[in-house]
């Protein structure tokens, strides 16, 4: 059980990467806007790439895929490009809620729960 819980704590720590992404996916923004379309579409190439890198990010980086498929078009919509984009962040942002509240509520039980079982673990198996 006390291997679930440092599963567990890794997964929930500011420092997993998640909370970096922001500016990230912040920084596409003036790229949309500005950019050429083959300029914009390795920005969001290299973007889906760091991301990539972060566990449990998939929810993050697909529409990073769909906002890459406009600017591959020849008429790259830039609007809808800026929607999934910022779909991305509102992912993040739930991403980011979820892992803070689990932290705060659930962690110190599973703690609770993992030291109370540390001197019953390995009874069963004795005769």
């Amino acid at each position: 059980m006390a291997g679930i819980y440092s599963l567990l704590n890794e997964k929930f720590q500011d420092d997993s990467g998640i909370g970096q992404l922001r500016s990230v996916l912040e920084g596409l923004l003036p790229e949309l806007e500005t950019s050429n379309s083959k300029d914009v579409t390795e920005a969001l190439k290299q973007a889906k790439s760091l991301i990539g890198e972060v566990p449990g990010s998939y929810g993050i980086k697909s529409p990073l895929s769909k906002a890459r498929r406009w600017f591959q078009k020849a008429d790259a919509d830039r609007q809808k490009a800026r929607e999934f984009v910022d779909e991305s962040l509102s992912v993040l942002a739930s991403e980011i809620a979820w892992r803070q509240d689990a932290k705060q509520n659930m962690l110190p039980s599973i703690r609770e729960y993992a030291e109370a079982l540390k001197p019953t673990v390995g009874l069963r198996s004795q005769p």
